[in-house]
């Protein structure tokens, strides 16, 4: 009796513990001396353009870096993006500088799903 209880009690304990595993999709592309690694996971949504990230799904996320710059997009409790930019929180939008990484790291997601 006390084998079954603790092989359903350890059951029960890899059920939970298998639910909160997500899948994380990571890429790295170089090109000459540039580089641009792309790390997400969750379910991710971008505009019709694939220039811009319209959603994430709860405790999803959006990494980029290249040479110079981190980008990090993460949903909050109200299904808003949060961005940071090198290590910096920012306002609602990004700057030029995050937008063009941010396109970037899109597009090349855009030309693999189409490779797929």
């Amino acid at each position: 009796m006390k084998r079954l209880i603790l092989l359903l009690v350890t059951m029960v304990g890899l059920l939970i513990g298998s639910c909160h595993h997500r899948k994380i999709t990571k890429m790295s592309i170089w090109t000459n001396a540039d580089y641009l690694k792309i790390e997400y996971s969750g379910n991710i949504v971008f505009n019709d353009a694939n220039t811009d990230i319209v959603y994430i799904s709860p405790n999803g996320y959006f990494k980029c870096k290249n040479k110079e710059d981190e980008l990090i997009a993460q949903s909050t409790a109200k299904n808003h993006i949060d961005y940071e930019l090198n290590g910096e929180r920012q306002n609602a939008q990004l700057n030029t500088q995050g937008r063009m990484l941010l396109k970037d790291a899109i597009k090349e997601i855009a030309k693999q799903r189409q490779a797929n």
